[in-house]
């Protein structure tokens, strides 16, 4: 390893970095990416040599400030195979370009892959840890209070490291038209779409989740959605395109079909299947059975519809029309199929104020779970217009008599209707806004609706919405992730 390093740290008289990254900043540099884009000269020339998921100059540098991660540390014999070794687990951290460190160095640049194989070993090997029960890296840490991964370390983790694998592909200049542009970028970028998206409603139970890392999950998973959308718009059309770098194999980065480990426990105490012969592991579109359909494991219509629900709100929906344009005019087979449809089913039902077809869609069965997990963004705002509405409506007063009309609605229908947990989430919305509850009716006659402010500061105060268990989770059927 030392041999390696000291390779890359002469290499062209480049310096290496002295100071240490901790890697964990919680900022969105959302002009990350498009920076990158403006510097394609000076990547059109790389090509990345590292071969390992960590380079081993970072690695030996890790090693030495003691900055190796719990996730990384090896358990030979226990939650890992007997001969590995941190080469095996560790993951090259997210580092932005300094005076005193440069990314484009090839020793330091993984090819495409290699970033596959680490998209695949995140998610056999990381993913499911906080979900598989006592860890013994954490029981032996002095700094843990639990035996356990938390959901947020093992967020942060793989935030960190997918952010690190984009940059990589950047380096190289996998930027669609006028760079590179292969299947085996397209899916790397896919699978850290899909895992933002299911973040998005699976950590939403966490309150430091919802209150810090929501908005930069949104970001990121923004960030990843543009740079699709150019590899999906490549002129020379290469989105579909194996390379021979690939080495003719047909794994697309997967080792094996499940979850490596314990089989993981949902947060509601279920058990997660976790089994080969399971019906969602033969589903799965990425491994053997990506490699022998013709999208060679992408999945462009899933994607273009989870951007259009992404960006929903963007511009009062003018760039989901646009956007829906192009897509009819220079995709039209994209542009027709279902997830693509149901996107803009969706978009219409919000953009219509249709409270009523808009959690329709979203209790359906037929609607996919990544989708509902974005969904889960707008029912905060979508449930406060419908409060709003039905107040004016049911709590209308007659012009003679003074009466209010359809004063009485039962509060279970208000539940399904809104999809709310249970009556007692139904009920705290109610009065968060004003709205008076009886047992089990809901009173429209002595309310007033309005948004309750901070009394120092005069923010509105939002209300989050609960993890969506019974509509939203149901949909995985026991699956993992």
């Amino acid at each position: 390893l030392q041999g390696r390093a000291q390779a890359s740290e002469s290499n062209d008289d480049r310096t290496t970095p002295v100071g240490k990254d901790d890697g964990n900043n919680n900022d969105v540099d959302d002009d990350d990416d498009d920076l990158a884009h403006r510097n394609v000269n000076n990547a059109k020339s790389l090509i990345g040599i590292c071969t390992s998921m960590c380079p081993d100059e970072e690695l030996l540098r890790r090693e030495k400030e003691g900055d190796i991660q719990l996730l990384e540390i090896t358990d030979p014999g226990g939650l890992h195979p007997t001969h590995w070794t941190l080469r095996d687990t560790a993951v090259k951290r997210f580092r932005r370009s300094a005076a005193d460190f440069k990314l484009d160095i090839p020793e330091l640049v993984r090819p495409p892959e290699v970033l596959e194989r680490v998209c695949g070993y995140l998610e056999e090997w990381v993913m499911e840890r906080d979900r598989q029960g006592p860890d013994k890296r954490w029981a032996q840490a002095a700094t843990t209070t639990s035996d356990t991964p938390p959901p947020l370390d093992v967020y942060q983790f793989i935030w960190d490291r997918t952010r690190m694998i984009r940059k990589d592909f950047i380096l190289q200049n996998y930027i669609g038209t006028g760079g590179k542009c292969d299947a085996r970028a397209v899916r790397c970028h896919e699978r850290i779409a899909r895992w933002h998206a299911m973040c998005e409603h699976q950590l939403s139970h966490i309150p430091d989740f919802v209150k810090h890392q929501s908005q930069q999950n949104i970001a990121e998973l923004g960030q990843t959605m543009k740079t699709l959308n150019l590899y999906y718009d490549d002129a020379l059309g290469r989105a579909l395109t194996e390379t021979a770098l690939s080495g003719g194999s047909d794994s697309q980065g997967c080792v094996s079909d499940i979850v490596m480990g314990k089989s993981p426990i949902d947060f509601d105490g279920s058990e997660l299947s976790n089994d080969a012969q399971s019906s969602d592991v033969s589903q799965r579109i990425i491994g053997k059975n990506g490699a022998r359909s013709p999208s060679r494991g992408t999945a462009e219509p899933e994607m273009r519809g989870l951007y259009i629900l992404l960006t929903m709100n963007n511009e009062g929906g003018m760039e989901v029309l646009k956007y829906s344009g192009r897509l009819c005019t220079q995709k039209p087979d994209i542009f027709y199929s279902k997830p693509v449809q149901l996107a803009l089913t969706i978009f219409r039902a919000k953009k219509d104020h249709n409270y009523a077809k808009f959690f329709r869609l979203l209790r359906c069965p037929s609607t996919p779970y990544l989708f509902s997990c974005i969904m889960f963004k707008y029912v905060e705002s979508m449930r406060k217009e419908t409060l709003l509405m039905m107040s004016r409506v049911y709590g209308a007063k007659h012009k003679t008599t003074g009466e209010a009309f359809y004063d009485s609605y039962p509060l279970e229908k208000l539940v399904n209707l809104l999809c709310y947990e249970d009556e007692s989430e139904a009920t705290e919305a109610c009065r968060h806004y004003g709205i008076t509850v009886e047992g089990d009716q809901v009173l429209w006659r002595h309310s007033k609706f309005r948004e309750p402010r901070d009394p120092i500061k005069q923010l509105i105060i939002p209300l989050k919405p609960r993890k969506m268990i019974r509509t939203i989770e149901s949909k995985l059927s026991g699956a993992t992730r």
